[in-house]
């Protein structure tokens, strides 16, 4: 089975909140030159359930992402991790949370690459947190999608995948090509094996640029809106007033004066 699976390169999120900064000129938040980039935790996810199927079935697996040219941690870090094979898009100056936009990116891509029984995504980024990109792309590819999947079994036809939802859980069962966005249920990601690294020092990862994967730039830009307009670091201020009074009674009944004077009650 041939399978791609796409990731994002994030911040550390395990970082301290004062690492990181606020650039309102560009609205982008800029981290600390200490917080080293990493796979977005949820894609870590989506690697290791490609990475059992084909050990299972066989096949390729094939890791995408969309980022600048440099640096190449995501994509490293899969290689390392058994994937056979990486490519990185050009973002071509996508900044802050575009879903539209990256997801069209991400489809014409993975339409490059060829035959592709399953698309593997992480339930949401964790940046920014709004699981968009996995569906728009199946949205593209006109393939079926099944989100937040915490088992996925390959069954005569396609696959049966248990979706997480609020008071449990659906089975569903869907035919290839599909995608699938994985959540952090559905395995424990194995850590880098010693001979994928020294394989991995000797690939080249191609980078696509735009052109090169067939991308519409009018139709590009008309995905890229809306964009973000403000981008700010949230301040929260608190008071304390102390109540008085002659006695406990006298002092309760000052503090609901003071809530209802606020509307609080």
């Amino acid at each position: 089975m041939d399978i791609v699976v796409c990731l994002k390169q994030v911040p550390d999120p395990d970082a301290q909140v004062d690492q990181f900064t606020i650039d309102s000129s560009f609205r982008k938040m800029v981290p600390a030159a200490t917080v080293n980039p990493v796979v977005s935790p949820f894609d870590q996810n989506a690697i290791e359930a490609a990475l059992k199927i084909k050990e299972t079935l066989g096949g390729k697996v094939t890791a995408l992402s969309l980022g600048p040219p440099s640096p190449l941690e995501a994509l490293k870090r899969a290689l390392h991790m058994g994937v056979d094979s990486a490519v990185l898009v050009d973002e071509g100056g996508l900044s802050g949370p575009e879903p539209l936009g990256t997801a069209y990116l991400l489809a014409k891509a993975i339409q490059k690459i060829g035959h592709v029984d399953l698309v593997l995504c992480g339930r949401q980024a964790a940046d920014w947190d709004q699981g968009q990109v996995g569906p728009i792309v199946a949205e593209v590819l006109d393939i079926p999608c099944v989100t937040i999947v915490s088992r996925i079994e390959v069954v005569e036809g396609g696959l049966r995948v248990r979706r997480l939802v609020e008071e449990g859980y659906e089975v569903m069962e869907l035919p290839l090509p599909a995608l699938l966005t994985v959540t952090n249920e559905i395995n424990q990601p194995r850590l880098p094996v010693v001979k994928w690294i020294l394989r991995a020092s000797s690939i080249k990862i191609p980078v696509w640029s735009r052109q090169e994967i067939g991308v519409d730039p009018s139709l590009f830009e008309a995905l890229r809106s809306p964009r973000l307009e403000s981008l700010y670091i949230p301040e929260f201020k608190g008071d304390c007033q102390m109540m008085t009074g002659e006695t406990p009674e006298e002092m309760a009944a000052n503090l609901v004066t003071a809530l209802r004077a606020n509307k609080i009650i």
